[in-house]
């Protein structure tokens, strides 16, 4: 039996409907083929730009571009992939394909320690993500990697102040956040009450060990009900790298359990050292916790 999209990685769109979504269906499998069998990356993006175009404003894009990244890495074309971002960008910079392109060229700039560039687009993509419906976790996300960018960047002592702004924000205006959570636990900043309010004291995400890691380390959990927990882990800089079952929920009875991190992202691949964040998330609580991953 073919393999159909959803089991290559991604989620059909699901704006699009009949022969359209079929198509869609053809398109990422087809692209899968030419990374994964022939090696052949230069086709396997035009084809996922092409899948891009199609539908530019549905959640699947966020992948898409993910995988555009990938095939670029492997390549080692770090100008082609930001001329291909920055494409998708001009070309749809109201819609998701472009905005999320635009979040990525971000990064880009920041790991080239092109600081100046890299604020100049974070600026634009808050402002983006403000005008976009449905986006306060992107935005949140948005601020705190601006945030960690004016904290990395030297010799300005103004820029500590634009941090902190930033951290205000997130707290203020996106206190049920993602971002709020991981920087309340990367800087020891005082959590909303509302949030202290909804946790519930007989839940409870326990200290890694060991920690530091290198590179395992136990994740354990306590519950005083079954309840449905996702988990989390995160880099300095907010971005995801593994998931508790790939992002499934997953059902727990009451009482204690423990799961193994072995260092790695959902691919398996090695994560450098560094500090990680991890999160447990229940329909009623969330708790997280840092890793130092020592190698």
């Amino acid at each position: 039996t073919d393999p159909t999209a959803s089991s290559l990685g991604y989620s059909l769109p699901k704006s699009v409907n009949g022969s359209d979504s079929d198509y869609i269906d053809d398109l990422l499998k087809q692209a899968y083929y030419l990374e994964k069998a022939d090696s052949n990356y230069v086709e396997a993006i035009d084809i996922l730009n092409k899948a891009a175009d199609i539908v530019p404003d549905d959640p699947i894009v966020q992948k898409i571009v993910l995988r555009l990244k990938r095939l670029y890495t492997k390549l080692s074309d770090k100008k082609g992939l930001l001329k291909n971002l920055d494409e998708l960008y001009n070309t749809y910079p109201d819609q998701l394909i472009g905005i999320t392109a635009y979040d990525h060229s971000v990064t880009l700039f920041a790991d080239e320690l092109n600081f100046d560039e890299a604020l100049k687009r974070s600026n634009k993509l808050i402002e983006k993500y403000f005008n976009y419906s449905n986006s306060k976790e992107k935005n949140a996300w948005a601020l705190l990697e601006q945030g960690m960018l004016y904290i990395d960047t030297k010799g300005k002592l103004s820029n500590n102040a634009q941090a902190q702004s930033c951290f205000t924000k997130i707290l203020s205006d996106f206190s049920e956040s993602e971002a709020a959570i991981i920087l309340t636990e990367l800087y020891d900043i005082e959590a909303p009450e509302k949030k202290k309010k909804e946790q519930i004291q007989n839940f409870s995400l326990l200290p890694p060990s060991p920690n530091p890691s290198n590179p395992s380390t136990t994740l354990k959990f306590i519950l005083s009900e079954e309840s449905k927990v996702s988990m989390v882990i995160y880099d300095i800089m907010g971005h995801e790298v593994w998931t508790l079952n790939n992002g499934l929920s997953s059902k727990y009875s009451k009482g204690y359990h423990s799961v193994v991190w072995h260092g790695v992202d959902n691919k398996g691949k090695p994560l450098a050292s560094g500090m990680y964040i991890v999160v447990m998330i229940t329909p009623n609580f969330r708790q997280s916790q840092k890793i130092l991953l020592l190698k």
